[in-house]
C-alpha cells in the first residue's frame, strides 16, 4: 500500500512536469513510479505519451534519437493496447507515434514506411469507429491519410493519392465540425482542401482546381477572423493565396501577383512582430519565389532581388535545422532558379 501511494505521488509529479514541458523529467518520474508499481496503467500511458511527444519534437532535427524514443513509446502503447483494446487514448497515441516513426524512415526504408502508415491507419480508424464524435480521432485520421496520400504521390500513384487525400479532407471536415470554431481544425481543413486541389491539378483536372483553391482561401479568411495574427492563420492564408495565384497566373496575372504580394506582406508582418515561426518564414520564402517567377517575365533585376531574399530565408531555415533534408532541398532549388535566371541574362 505504501509503495502504491508513493507511485501515485510520482505519477502526479510526472504529469506536472509534462505539462510544464519537462518531458525527459516526466519520463524519469514515470519510470520511478513503475519501479514501485510495475504494470501501473497510468504510469505506462504517461511514460509512452511523454516519449511520443519527445520523439515528435525531434523527427526532423534528430531523426535517429527520435526513432529510439518512438520505438520505446510504440512498444509501451502496443502492450497497453493488448490489455485495453478499446482505449481511445492509446489508439490515438499509437497512431501518432507510428506516423512520426514513419517520417524518420522516409529517406531509407520506403517499404517499412508504408507498413507503419498502414498500421497507423488501422489504429486510428478503430478509434474513430469507437468514438465517431471524438474530434482528436478525426484530426488524427485526417493527418494520417494525408501522409499516406503523400507517400502514394511519391510512388506516382495519383489515383490512390487523390482518394486518400479526399479521405483526409473528409476527416478534416469532421474534425472541424466536431471542434466548432477552433483554429487548429480549421487550419487542418485548409491544408486538406489545398492538397486535394493539388492532386487534381497533377491529374489534369483544371475545372476542379480553381474551385478548390478558392474554397481554401475562403476558409483561410475565416481562420484569420478566429485567430488574427496567429502563425497558423498566417500560414493557411499564405498557402491558399499562393496556390490560387499559381492556378490563375496564366489568365489573370495581375490578380495572381496581388495574391503573392499579400501572402508575403502577411508573413513579413508576423515576422516583424516577433510572432513568426519557421513555417511562416518558409511561406514568406515561397511567396518570394512566386514573385521572382512572375517578375522574371518583365526583367532580371527585380526577379534577382526576390530570389536573393528567398535564399536568405531558406539559408536561415537550413541553419536552424541542418539535418532536415527538406530545408537543403529548398535552398538548393532557390539557388538553381537564381543561377538559371542569371545564365539567361548573359
Amino acid at each position: 500500500l505504501q509503495a502504491a501511494v508513493k507511485a501515485d505521488a510520482l505519477v502526479a509529479r510526472a504529469r506536472v512536469a509534462a505539462e510544464a514541458g519537462d518531458l525527459a523529467g516526466a519520463v524519469g518520474l514515470f519510470e520511478q513510479a513503475l519501479a514501485l508499481a510495475p504494470g501501473d496503467q497510468e504510469a505506462l500511458f504517461g511514460k509512452s505519451h511523454a516519449l511520443s511527444v519527445l520523439g515528435h519534437s525531434l523527427v526532423y532535427t534528430d531523426p535517429r534519437h527520435a526513432r529510439e524514443l518512438l520505438v520505446r513509446a510504440i512498444d509501451l502503447q502496443r502492450s497497453l493496447l493488448a490489455t485495453s483494446p478499446n482505449s481511445i487514448g492509446v489508439l490515438i497515441n499509437l497512431n501518432s507515434a507510428l506516423c512520426d516513426l514513419a517520417r524518420t524512415r522516409e529517406a531509407e526504408a520506403p517499404e517499412r514506411v508504408a507498413e507503419l502508415v498502414d498500421e497507423a491507419i488501422g489504429h486510428i480508424r478503430a478509434a474513430v469507429a469507437l468514438a465517431p464524435d471524438d474530434a482528436d480521432a478525426a484530426h488524427n485520421l485526417s493527418v494520417t491519410l494525408a501522409l499516406a496520400a503523400r507517400l502514394a504521390e511519391d510512388r506516382d500513384d495519383l489515383d490512390r493519392a487523390l482518394a486518400l487525400a479526399q479521405g483526409a479532407c473528409d476527416a478534416a471536415e469532421a474534425a472541424h465540425r466536431l471542434a466548432g470554431d477552433e483554429s487548429e481544425p480549421l487550419a487542418l481543413l485548409v491544408t486538406a482542401v489545398i492538397r486535394v486541389a493539388d492532386l487534381r491539378l497533377a491529374r489534369g483536372e483544371p475545372d476542379e482546381v480553381r474551385a478548390g483553391y478558392e474554397r481554401a482561401l475562403e476558409l483561410a479568411e475565416r481562420l484569420r477572423t478566429l485567430a488574427p495574427g496567429a502563425p497558423a492563420s498566417v500560414v493557411a492564408l499564405a498557402r491558399a493565396r499562393l496556390a490560387l495565384g499559381a492556378a490563375i497566373e496564366g489568365d489573370e496575372p495581375r490578380r495572381a501577383l496581388e495574391h503573392y504580394e499579400s501572402a508575403l506582406a502577411d508573413c513579413r508582418r508576423a515576422l516583424d512582430a516577433g510572432s513568426g515561426t519557421p513555417e511562416v518564414r518558409y511561406w514568406a520564402a515561397q511567396a518570394l519565389m512566386a514573385l521572382a517567377r512572375t517578375a522574371a517575365q518583365w526583367g532580371t533585376a527585380r526577379a534577382r532581388d526576390f530570389y536573393e531574399q528567398a535564399i536568405e530565408y531558406f539559408r536561415a531555415l537550413s541553419a536552424a535545422a541542418p539535418d532536415d533534408p527538406r530545408r537543403l532541398n529548398d535552398l538548393g532549388f532557390a539557388l538553381l532558379r537564381l543561377g538559371q535566371l542569371l545564365e539567361e541574362a548573359v
